[in-house]
């Protein structure tokens, strides 16, 4: 029992613990994925694909799934797996697409004489001789990096001086480009698509232009566009051109990335993108051919991955799905070993002590009919004249085992009945007077050994003990109570060993043992009770044999007897059996009431802030984060919109110091190690938005004009704003025609005519969004009114054209003010729904208290009461003048529409932030114009922080570093207390607190002579009865044991503990059967004592 209760039960309480498990099985997955066709793929490669690699290059930009860097492989889909596990991969077969760059120098590269610019012909040294003009796009010679096609091969240039003419002085390189599938095995994490691992199956096989057009990719690469992208539209008999959306048809400009790293602005897209692969220095890089081709052939690489991924589209084969494996790990219980091992070793020490026990005890079986537990089947049981009379003497003996240790206890089996009886040691004759046949014929029982009785009362049962027990159990309490209060209140308590098995011991074991030994405790002194329960009924005398005699609190364990405790009312034994029984409870409890968790702990750190609160314009101006894209490509760009188109297409994490409303001052973050989660301190935050109001087309201050030409190919549009002192301001778009000297035919001014391209017949939907400038007029309040707004035109048109007229080619005068167009049309119908917003800037700033991690990406933000300011107009008017740029001319001409494709940029993140085609569908009716206004107002709140977190290193700086304090937060495993466990072992350690000072405080002085633990103690308490010598009698006549129990059981006699004169005639202290024993209830009462006197032991 030791083995079990105090190593066994704690050690098992560490056997288990909570970590990973990797699971392997195969899974059914389908074919992998095909390439569309090579018309297909026109439709899908364009632009994008640069703003794509920009962002994986420079912002940090995940790829699509089933790519890399390198390569890009064809994706396999799967059904029915566990995609929630962590660390989830799946390893099939599949095929790799990938491209590899030869590069080489030209066998001659030789300047063509006469032709201006730089024109050089090329010899690739195989038979090819082609011109390659690498002239400036900007015709200012400053650009380098140039990549042209030649002989079907990247013609790669860099130049030391701004414009050579011998191509001596340059570095060249010629590319041989080859694309190729691959069989392989690639492992990949899922849900993400992310490739961890590929294996080679085959060899490579080139890839024929019927299954991937090389060329156009190439001149996406080359051109930044794609071929034949355009929105200079205004015939209404071509059919309309593809249409694309403004992230597909823009070249985004990479120039502030490049000047940051030192590099003159490129003339080739593919170039930005390798030099973001490497981090040479511009004199380094273009003096080493091996850098240049490696840095080329990545980017090529990465630009053909993404191509590939975008063209890719799911097989439709019917082949049987190939088979796959599924990796996953899943949070398990497991063994650990240590414990396992110990609590094996202890579990077989157990089982080899039990298996011999058994064997020993096997053939002593005592042949009892029935259970002999009770003070009635002793009496009966030792219903011998014999016995009675030697014990008649011992019941106020207090040292009885002298009298008993030349006599041996012998149990008999006569006729069938057994009984007990005394014989000398030396005595050897009984023996053969026992009846053969019966396994168990004659036990030997030791009077020293079995018949030794209890001279004192045990420890367990003084009060001391029990005061010594319930401090205990109160500083348990106590240390529960105030381990939960510091845990919750300092996050924890720190580990006090790394090893495991030393955790298991502290926080599992020893908690274990607590609980163990106070079950065991316990039972000791409900198996106490037990003993001691029927003499207690018994000195109150008038007692029934069935609630004295007859009781059978000898049970074991003795915490069972609690429903017959509760029936017989003795609710004091019933409480100890609960507690007792609550004990197991309790040490389930403490086993689990320590759990390790990580958390976070704040420490507190010093730091510098090196910022003020102020712009160097300059510096803005010439970081080149609004450089305008190169020529070919309409419209203007710059680092903010790269950076935002990245954040809301692909979740790329925006700058660090920058959310979605604002952007805070930088702090220098100190040094960090793994384990630390994230910085706490207070910075200032900046935020800019717009107020946005709908504007009215007639009745107002703020007022705006739209009308329509004859055929719907040109729209007037302009504002007008009266202010108070009664001046007005006219604003227009910058690239309308405002010229008071051209005259329509019929007589009116063309104020603000704006080519529209497209078929305008049927349902339509245009828009535009810009920063106006004045008008014709010079004066000021039209500058400083149209300066500082933004204007946004929705509209939805339904129009009918009648039969086409005759051409229009005539001078400025007329309506197409000189324009050559297609045959034209009148409308005959029109339907107009029109939105106007107009959008003026505002600034905010305030303290702001941060959460940022050790990257400085901002997790949270809380406005400190009362702490905004005014902002520095180097900010607010400087940023805004960057977004005014941005919006400044948005196209030559706006277009008639029946898609959903958004052709500016507005609109383009309205619909991404919105996640809802309606602002441009023609189909649908125009939004709300003030919700349409906060969508609009929160792509500049992006904009405006994007803008800060760009030129952060615009910021003034402070002579001498500001001193910030805050805190460092670090996970760590701590320890915590378990909330289930801890309130159960409260409520249980409070129950025994008060049942344990119930039962010690209200436990009556000793009346016995002894502890009744032994057949002779308890013997002797009832030989020298009345009671006893009618069993004897009854005895004499042949009954067996079970039919005397079964007597009194039947009986109405009553039975009480106290002083009686026995058959002797000599007065004894024990058990009588009324009237002839005077109850000791009735001579000193029942008295409550408050301690143990030494007399009373």
């Amino acid at each position: 029992m030791a083995l079990i209760l105090w190593i066994v039960t704690p050690l098992q309480s560490g056997i288990f613990r909570v970590a990973s498990a990797t699971i392997a099985h195969n899974v059914s997955v389908s074919p992998p994925a095909r390439l569309l066709a090579p018309p297909l793929q026109a439709n899908l490669l364009n632009a994008k694909l640069h703003s794509t690699a920009y962002g994986v290059t420079w912002l940090g930009q995940t790829l699509p799934p089933f790519t890399t860097r390198q390569f890009a492989l064809a994706p396999f889909s799967w059904r029915g797996l566990e995609l929630a596990a962590k660390n989830a991969t799946l390893m099939g077969n599949t095929t790799l697409y990938g491209t590899d760059l030869n590069c080489s120098t030209p066998a001659s590269v030789d300047a063509v004489q006469g032709e201006g610019g730089d024109v050089f012909v090329v010899d690739d040294g195989q038979g090819c001789r082609q011109k390659a003009d690498i002239s400036s796009t900007l015709g200012n010679g400053s650009q380098n990096g140039h990549q042209k096609m030649v002989c079907n091969k990247y013609f790669i240039v860099w130049k030391e001086n701004e414009s050579p003419k011998d191509p001596s002085a340059l570095v060249t390189r010629l590319c041989k480009i080859k694309y190729y599938s691959q069989p392989v095995q690639a492992n990949v994490s899922i849900p993400e698509g992310r490739v961890l691992q590929t294996s080679v199956l085959g060899p490579q096989t080139a890839l024929p232009t019927d299954v991937f057009d090389a060329t156009f990719l190439e001149s996406i690469i080359s051109r930044g566009i794609a071929p034949g992208t355009g929105k200079n539209y205004t015939s209404l008999q071509q059919k309309p051109p593809r249409p694309f959306d403004v992230a597909e048809d823009t070249l985004l400009a990479q120039g502030f990335r490049l000047s940051q790293r030192g590099y003159p602005p490129l003339a080739s897209p593919l170039a930005g993108i390798a030099i973001g692969g490497q981090d040479l220095p511009f004199e380094a890089f273009i003096n080493n051919t091996e850098a240049i081709d490696a840095a080329f052939r990545s980017a090529h690489q990465l630009f053909f991955a993404l191509a590939v991924s975008t063209v890719i589209t799911p097989s439709i084969s019917s082949e049987t799905s190939s088979s796959a494996i599924h990796t996953f790990s899943i949070r398990s219980v497991q063994l650990v070993p240590t414990v396992t091992r110990t609590v094996q070793a202890f579990m077989g020490l157990v089982a080899l002590l039990i298996a011999a026990l058994a064997g020993i005890y096997y053939n002593m079986f005592l042949p009892f009919e029935s259970d002999p537990t009770s003070i009635a089947f002793l009496a009966a049981l030792a219903s011998n004249r014999n016995v009675l009379n030697y014990f008649k003497s011992l019941d106020m003996e207090k040292h009885y085992v002298s009298s008993l240790e030349h006599r041996q206890a012998i149990l008999r089996n006569r006729d069938g009945a057994l009984s007990l009886s005394l014989d000398s040691i030396g005595d050897e004759q009984h023996i053969d007077n026992v009846t053969e046949g019966s396994k168990l014929n004659a036990i030997g029982l030791g009077g020293g050994k079995y018949l030794k009785s209890h001279t004192l009362w045990p420890s367990e049962l003084k009060l001391p003990t029990g005061i010594v027990i319930a401090l205990g159990l109160f500083l348990a309490l106590a240390a529960l109570v105030f381990l939960e209060t510091w845990t919750r209140i300092y996050q924890g308590l720190p580990l006090p060993f790394k090893r495991t098995v030393a955790q298991q011991i502290i926080l599992y074991y020893i908690p274990t043992v607590f609980g163990t030994f106070l079950e065991s405790f316990l039972v000791v002194v409900c198996r106490y009770l037990c003993f001691l329960q029927p003499f207690e009924d018994l000195r109150r005398g008038s007692a029934e044999a069935s609630r004295t005699l007859l009781q059978k609190y000898t049970s074991l364990p003795p915490q069972l007897n609690l429903i017959v405790a509760i029936r017989n009312r003795h609710f004091r034994l019933a409480s100890l059996s609960s507690v007792a029984i609550l004990a197991n409870i309790l040490t389930i409890a403490l086993s689990g009431v320590f759990i390790v968790r990580e958390t976070m702990i704040p420490t507190d750190f010093d730091t510098t802030q090196s910022c003020l609160p102020a712009l160097n314009m300059s510096v803005i101006k010439a970081s080149q984060s609004f450089e305008t894209s190169t020529a070919s490509v309409a419209g203007i760009s710059g680092e903010p919109f790269q950076v935002l188109l990245s954040s809301i297409t692909a979740g790329t994490p925006l700058p660090p110091w920058t959310t979605n409303e604002r952007f805070y001052l930088p702090v220098n973050l100190p040094f960090t190690q793994n384990e630390t989660l994230s910085y706490r301190l207070t910075t200032l935050g900046f935020e800019g938005f717009t107020d946005c109001s709908v504007l009215t087309e007639f009745q107002g201050n703020h007022t705006y004009n739209f009308f329509l030409n004859s055929d719907a190919t040109q729209i007037g549009f302009h504002t007008t704003e009266f202010f108070s002192n009664g001046t007005k301001a006219e604003c227009f778009a910058p690239m309308a025609m405002t010229d008071d000297t051209v005259i329509f035919s019929d007589g009116n001014h063309p104020t603000t005519q704006i080519f529209v391209s497209g078929n305008p017949v049927g349902q339509n939907a245009l828009e535009t969004f810009l920063h106006p400038i004045p008008g014709f007029s010079r004066e000021y309040k039209n500058k400083f009114a149209c300066a500082h707004q933004f204007l946004g035109l929705w509209a939805r048109a339904n129009i009918s054209l009648s039969d086409r007229l005759a051409i229009v080619n005539t001078p400025a005068t007329t309506e197409n003010l000189g324009l050559t167009t297609s045959p034209t049309a009148n409308t005959t119908s029109v339907s107009l729904e029109k939105l106007v917003l107009v959008c003026k800037p505002r600034g905010y700033a305030a303290s702001y208290n941060l959460t940022v991690s050790p990257q400085g990406h901002v997790l949270s933000a809380i406005e400190l009461p009362n702490s905004s300011f005014v902002m520095s107009s180097t900010i607010s008017d400087g940023v805004f003048e960057q977004l005014e740029y941005l919006f400044s001319y948005p196209d030559d001409l706006l277009t008639w529409h029946k898609d959903v494709r958004a052709r500016y940029w507005m609109s383009f993140f309205v619909t991404k932030f919105t996640e809802s085609d309606a602002l441009i569908d023609p189909t649908k009716p125009l939004p709300d114009g003030i919700e349409l206004g906060y969508h609009v107002s929160a792509v500049f709140r992006r904009l405006f922080a994007v803008v800060l977190a760009i030129n952060k290193d615009a910021f003034v700086r402070s002579q001498e570093p500001i001193k910030i304090i805050g805190q460092k937060v670090t996970v760590v495993n701590r320890i915590f207390l378990s909330g289930v466990m801890y309130k159960i072992a409260v409520v249980i350690l409070c129950v025994d607190i008060l049942v344990i000072l119930n039962v010690y405080l209200r436990m009556p002085k000793p009346f016995l002579p002894r502890m009744p633990t032994s057949i002779a103690s308890n013997i002797a308490l009832f030989a020298a009865s009345h009671f006893a010598q009618e069993l004897a009698e009854e005895a004499e006549l042949g009954t067996a044991p079970e039919e005397l129990v079964e007597h009194l059981k039947n009986s109405d006699r009553r039975f009480g503990f106290g002083k009686f004169v026995g058959t002797d005639g000599h007065v004894h202290l024990g058990i009588e059967r009324e009237p002839f024993v005077h109850s000791l209830v009735n001579s000193e009462g029942i008295r409550r004592r408050s301690k143990w006197k030494v007399w009373q032991l």
